[in-house]
């Protein structure tokens, strides 16, 4: 904008100095008697047909002021464009536009107490919930959870959908309910957050 104004202020001065000299040849090249009639009567135009110099440089010059600003203009728009963010509405335009993805902080707080298959189809069982381990400050379930929330934010940034298994301390999916999520959601990937021991 500053860049617009001092142009805007420069051609300003240079179309008052041109004016200037335009009336002065204007005068010169009239008669006395002309020029007496023309300031009397407020008329300061060319009394001829062809363009003089002076006016052609005034044109000249208002042709290349107005490419200038155009070019001033659609410069500031390309960087406004590259500087901000891009807004919700432009989700096309973002790397993970479309796609599904399911983040699963691992553990959690749980009240729930039973097995379950360890895969589609197997005899095995391990526990539904599990703890996870602890640290001098926090809980692994804490710990996941808060690199979940931030990866979650950091995804939908890039424009993709998230599934959250969980948002809070509570653990309330298992293991294969976690699975069911990722799956009924029709996400590309899960992505399982643990930090173990």
């Amino acid at each position: 904008m500053k860049r617009i104004t001092s142009i805007l202020l420069s051609l300003i001065l240079a179309f008052s100095l041109l004016s200037c000299t335009a009336v002065k040849n204007e005068k010169q090249s009239n008669s006395l008697d002309e020029a007496e009639e023309a300031f009397e009567s407020d008329t300061y135009t060319l009394k001829t047909d062809e363009p003089s110099d002076v006016t052609k440089e005034i044109k000249e010059e208002t042709e290349m002021t107005e490419e200038i600003i155009e070019e001033v203009t659609e410069s500031e728009k390309t960087d406004a464009v590259i500087n901000d963010k891009p807004s919700v509405d432009d989700t096309e335009a973002l790397p993970l536009s479309g796609r599904n993805i399911c983040v699963d902080a691992g553990h959690g707080s749980f009240s729930q107490s039973y097995q379950e298959a360890i895969g589609p189809g197997s005899s095995q069982t391990k526990p539904a919930f599990v703890s996870g381990t602890s640290g001098s400050y926090q809980s692994e379930a804490e710990f996941n959870l808060k690199v979940a929330l931030m990866l979650e934010s950091l995804l939908v940034e890039q424009g993709a959908t998230v599934f959250m298994t969980r948002t809070d301390e509570n653990a309330t999916l298992s293991n294969i309910g976690r699975a069911e999520l990722a799956n009924d959601n029709n996400c590309d990937i899960a992505v399982r957050i643990h930090a173990d021991g």
